[in-house]
Parts: C-alpha cells; structure tokens; sequence
C-alpha cells in the first residue's frame, strides 16, 4: 500500500505506523492482548490466527466491525514482523487492505443512504416487492414469492406456528417509518427474514433494514440459503433462544 497522510481507517492524520492516534492506540491494545494470550509464539500458530481472522474480516459488512478485525490483523502482523523478524504478514495485510478497505468503506456509505432513504419512506419493501409475483402457494394457502419462503412458510405451518406474512413493521421512534418483513409469529413475537439475493442494492436494504430492527429492539430470525437447508434444526434452535 502507498505511503499515506491520512489513516488507514479514517480521515485523521497519521500519527504512527500509517494510523491515527485513536487508531494506533487500538493497534497497542490488540498487541498486548495478543502477548498475555501467548507466552510463546508460534509461527505456525500466529500465521493460521491471521487468515482465519483475515477471511472472517472479508465477510464482514459493517464497515466499523471491519474496522476493528483489520487493525487485530495488523497487530498480529506487526508482532509477527518483531518476533520473527519476517514481513511476510505485513505485506498480506497491506494486500488485504488494499483490496477490501475501500469498497467495504463505500458500502457501508451506501447502506447509510439507503438507511436515510428507508426512513424518509423514499423508498419501501413495496417497491422491491412488486417485482416478484406470489407464485407460490403454500400448505396453509398463503401465496409467497420465492420457493425459500415457501418451505419456511410450510415449515411454520407444519409446526404448529401461527404465522403473518408479509406484516408490516412500524417503529417506535418514527411513527411513519415501515418496513415488510417476511413473516411474523404473534405467539413469539418474532419476525422472519429470509436474505435471498446478493446484488448491491438488496446488501444495502439487507442492512438497513437490520440496522431499523437492532434499533428498535425487535427479535428477528434470520435465514439465508444455507439454513434453508436444514431449517428444521436451525429453526427449533432459534425459537429455543428466543424461549417459547
């Protein structure tokens, strides 16, 4: 990565080691926690500790969050360099950095509009909804729009679950911002989403949406693909967590 004046991570000037002081203070912390941690260090044993904690920052999507794994990568490395006198971990973070940072940064400015543009009710669920058609019918002879939410719609039925689909969520904190959530269990009082599609514009409502959800306190259970695929036990672990 090029020679900066600004910080890795924000707009502040650089104090040391490419960070600002707030950030480079973090950067500190993490190296001491990684020495109480470790009262040997390995070489194998650090260099699988940075890409598992490198992959696990990749699929971050809070831009703060990022933020955090990113500078725990550098700690790794930079103890990694002084231990072992040996750059290789801080090449692979300038590389990594150099390939993620910016466009989880743009992200996460586009979920912000996208979150104004919810609240502002420029744009709702309708006008995304309206493009899929309810085509699917259901054991319990609601009509859904994908065949993800059909087997959860058949999941719920089948279980005994009482369910609403597609209820709208209003919140407290602003009377005239709603979203549509998928399906809601009155009896748990819990909402459903399912996260189908992996576009920029969906990623952008995905979370704005959870953002309005965490804010206002509402329980939520999330399912993507992958859980579809053994929804059975996914689902009875959540509805356990929540405690029926």
């Amino acid at each position: 990565m090029e020679l900066m004046n600004n910080c890795y991570f924000c707009r502040s000037q650089i104090y040391k080691h490419n960070l600002c002081k707030e950030h480079f203070r973090e950067l500190c912390k993490d190296i001491i926690d990684l020495k109480r941690k470790k009262e040997t260090i390995n070489k194998n044993e650090i260099k699988n500790h940075f890409h598992n904690l490198r992959y696990s920052a990749i699929k971050c999507s809070d831009y703060d969050f990022f933020t955090h794994m990113s500078i725990k990568l550098y700690a790794i490395a930079f103890l990694y360099k002084k231990s072992f006198d040996n750059v290789e971990l801080i090449d692979k973070f300038k590389m990594f950095l150099a390939k993620y940072n910016l466009s989880k940064k743009e992200f996460q400015e586009s979920t912000e509009k996208y979150y104004d543009k919810y609240i502002n009710q420029e744009i709702t669920d309708i006008d995304f909804r309206n493009k899929w058609p309810k085509n699917y019918i259901c054991e319990d002879g609601h009509c859904v729009r994908s065949l993800s939410e059909l087997v959860i719609d058949n999941w719920l039925f089948r279980n005994g679950y009482l369910h609403v689909y597609e209820k709208a969520v209003k919140f407290d904190n602003d009377s005239k911002t709603f979203v549509i959530c998928d399906f809601y269990i009155p009896k748990l009082d819990v909402y459903i989403e399912y996260w189908g599609k992996y576009d920029e514009k969906y990623l952008a409502r995905k979370h704005a949406k959870r953002k309005l959800y965490k804010e206002n306190n509402i329980k939520l259970i999330e399912l993507d693909y992958e859980k579809i695929k053994r929804i059975d036990e996914f689902m009875k672990n959540e509805i356990k967590k929540i405690g029926e």
